[in-house]
């Protein structure tokens, strides 16, 4: 059905939260620790 994956990929997501790459994690995590934030992201 159209919507179907959509829907079922939103409820994973909100469960499960949206999946950030190592990639971008690494540099996201930096910022945080230059500015004494804490990094909530995983």
């Amino acid at each position: 059905m159209a919507g179907d994956p959509e829907a079922m990929t939103r409820e994973t997501r909100l469960r499960e939260g949206v999946p950030i790459p190592p990639s971008l994690a690494e540099p996201l995590r930096k910022v945080c620790e230059n500015c004494g934030a804490p990094f909530l992201l995983g």
